[in-house]
């Protein structure tokens, strides 16, 4: 059962859908998801590190404004901190409460893709002449916006601008993630890389790479006999281990 609010966002109710059976998002109330809300830094640090799995051995560093243990986005902060996804601003101070621009989370993304190993600064910002409004465009996500554009992740409005001032909001934000998640898989291994013996014919090539994927972030492992066991049935106890 889908959520009751996503009908009139035809161009983001697949991408909704998609990243919340994958446990990415969740609604906000009464079978809701709210696509039309706009969403905050701190919630977008959660968002990247469940899509991508991060993990970093030292939690040495953490932002000035982030020191309260009881806030929900207090510990994935500190993960994408260290693991030089999450940037904050001059004084140190992330802002996890202040609502999320475009362009920002175009930075957020990019250095996700850069965690992954990718050089996300080395294509050309004329790419960027795509969007009208361009001269809107801050010079410190230029490089990722252009990168992003430039791998089809962020495509702009109907109008041919990218409003890279304006804050995204939810439905903007899960077609952005389901872009981003599904375009890290589709390129993260050929389909003759195995994690398990079991998985192999027979199973697409996207739950082959999808179960490699993420038994190599540590987010799934497989049985003490070295298989996944595909098609046994997963207990409640299993998905919050």
């Amino acid at each position: 059962k889908g959520f009751q609010d996503i009908e009139n966002y035809p161009w983001a109710k697949d991408s909704i859908n998609k990243i919340a059976e994958l446990g990415i998002i969740s609604g906000v109330a009464d079978g809701t998801y709210g696509p039309a809300l706009p969403c905050k830094r701190g919630d977008f640090a959660i968002l990247i590190n469940k899509t991508l799995g991060v993990q970093v051995t030292s939690t040495e560093k953490n932002f000035t404004d982030n020191a309260d243990s009881s806030k929900y986005y207090y510990n994935d902060l500190i993960v994408g901190y260290n693991a030089g996804i999450l940037s904050g601003y001059g004084d140190n101070n992330y802002k996890p409460e202040q609502y999320c621009t475009r362009e920002e989370m175009a930075v957020l993304i990019a250095k996700s893709f850069e965690w992954l190993g990718n050089d996300v600064t080395s294509v050309d910002q004329s790419v960027n002449n795509k969007y009208s409004d361009v001269a809107n465009i801050s010079w410190w996500s230029a490089p990722y916006v252009a990168y992003l554009t430039d791998k089809g992740i962020m495509n702009g409005n109907a109008d041919g601008t990218l409003l890279p001032k304006n804050y995204i909001n939810r439905a903007e934000m899960a077609v952005m993630m389901a872009k981003a998640e599904g375009y890290d898989i589709s390129g993260y291994m050929s389909s003759d890389e195995l994690a398990y013996p079991d998985v192999d014919e027979g199973y697409s090539e996207w739950a082959v790479k999808a179960i490699k994927y993420l038994t190599d972030r540590g987010i799934m492992e497989g049985y003490p006999d070295g298989t996944f066991g595909p098609n046994r049935p997963i207990t409640r106890a299993e998905t919050v281990e």
